[in-house]
């Protein structure tokens, strides 16, 4: 774990110059335009979605052809800025598959994406779903309307980590860790976050590590949330 004081973190070099620009609003990129590397095929899964929906299909639209969103909450489509990546993108068709999901069908520059929303108990879904390449998780919290769900606890972590391809993803900001939050062997995953239980003005940037036979590598900042956004690559160890 390395702890920066303040004045350290506004005397350092960006640490990914084109992410961190994104960071203070710059234009919406893929992915690939901050991080260059190859994203296995597979699915993007995001729990406890809220109506964050936008930006991780702007960030994954070159890659990811089929996104799952859950929430508890009806799908509402919000509206794309003129200048997204998704302005000039065609709906094909939308609708209800049953009453706890909705699909949309998408034309991306002449590619179609299928985002599904689940209106129902994310974790259910996480146990139908396999094959995810990215597994997309921030903003959430243990209280007022959050999910109270322990996503980066010692519960669900290592199931996710089950559904995860070699060389895929996980975007988080770091939010739900659960009681044992300062022993977790992925401890690295959230302790830079504002739900990381510090109570001081310390700045956590978080190093790589090895846990259940995967080894986890942070790319960089993906924007912020409930603190920094990281891109982390999940590969299994040899």
């Amino acid at each position: 774990m390395t702890i920066l004081s303040t004045q350290d973190v506004n005397n350092r070099q960006i640490q990914t110059k084109c992410a961190e620009l994104y960071i203070v609003g710059d234009k919406m990129k893929f992915f690939k335009d901050y991080y260059p590397i190859s994203i296995p095929q597979g699915i993007l899964f995001y729990p406890c979605t809220g109506l964050d929906i936008i930006e991780p299909i702007e960030l994954f639209a070159d890659t990811i052809r089929e996104f799952h969103f859950a929430d508890l909450i009806p799908f509402t489509l919000p509206s794309i800025p003129k200048e997204s990546l998704l302005a000039s993108s065609k709906i094909i068709k939308q609708g209800y598959l049953n009453p706890k999901l909705y699909q949309i069908i998408i034309d991306v520059n002449n590619k179609y994406l299928t985002i599904n929303w689940h209106q129902t108990d994310a974790i259910k879904v996480l146990e139908k779903l396999n094959n995810i390449s990215v597994f997309f998780y921030r903003g959430d919290s243990i209280a007022g309307s959050g999910s109270w769900i322990y996503w980066l606890g010692k519960e669900l972590l290592p199931k996710i980590l089950t559904k995860i391809v070699n060389g895929g993803l996980i975007i988080t900001d770091g939010s739900n860790p659960d009681e044992d939050y300062k022993i977790h062997p992925w401890k690295e995953l959230y302790l830079h976050s504002q739900l990381g239980h510090f109570s001081d003005n310390r700045i956590i940037t978080p190093n790589n590590f090895t846990y259940n036979n995967r080894c986890f590598t942070c790319l960089g900042p993906l924007g912020k949330r409930y603190g920094t956004v990281y891109a982390w690559k999940v590969e299994f160890s040899d």
